[in-house]
């Protein structure tokens, strides 16, 4: 059973990323990420509990904290860009910002955390919250762009590890969806969704 769930988690980790950056078609990517978190979430039905109000200040914290280094790092590289989206298209913007928590966001998580932790559960904590940023940013390189699987893999890595040390997908979903709004508030949104919204 062990080595049948490695070969699934390689296959869909690594071979589904592979095979849509050889097609050049990222939008498979949105296809393959929905029709396994419905596969999970129609065998799986998965328990939601409701985030304790530390555990919300920590999202809050590092999330001010991701904001301060993306604008930073927008400011060295392309100051151009900073809140260029929202300024230069606030209905698009707001369409955006509406959709990404449930269209991409939300079965990225069911994907990359339950999904992931049940076919690798016999990894060891350390090795499940690695290789799991690791998939996750190797997962980015859809959008044929360095910079999106650096941000992804450090990102994943803090996704990562609280979804190990709190096992809350709620918690960790809010997490990723106020980096994601960042990411499209602060001009890093080209590397990411460049073709699909018109950035």
């Amino acid at each position: 059973m062990t080595t049948i769930r490695t070969t699934l988690a390689v296959l869909a980790f690594a071979g589904i990323p592979a095979v849509i950056v050889w097609l050049e078609k990222p939008v498979l990517g949105f296809v393959a990420l929905w029709g396994l978190s419905l596969m999970w979430w129609r065998y799986q039905p998965m328990v939601v509990q409701r985030p304790s109000l530390p555990s919300l200040r920590g999202v809050a914290w590092r999330a001010m904290g991701v904001a301060v280094l993306l604008g930073m790092g927008m400011a060295l590289m392309h100051p151009e860009r900073m809140f260029a989206f929202p300024l230069a298209m606030p209905e698009r913007y707001a369409l955006v910002m509406l959709m990404y928590p449930f269209l991409s966001a939300l079965p990225q998580e069911i994907v990359f955390r339950p999904l992931f932790w049940s076919w690798l559960s016999h990894l060891s904590p350390h090795g499940r919250i690695v290789w799991n940023a690791l998939a996750f940013g190797a997962a980015h390189s859809i959008f044929m762009n360095p910079v999106a699987v650096v941000l992804s893999t450090v990102g994943g890595m803090i996704l990562a590890y609280h979804y190990e040390h709190h096992r809350d997908i709620l918690l960790v979903w809010i997490e990723h969806v106020l980096y994601g709004w960042l990411v499209f508030t602060l001009g890093w949104g080209p590397y990411f969704f460049h073709g699909f919204v018109g950035l």
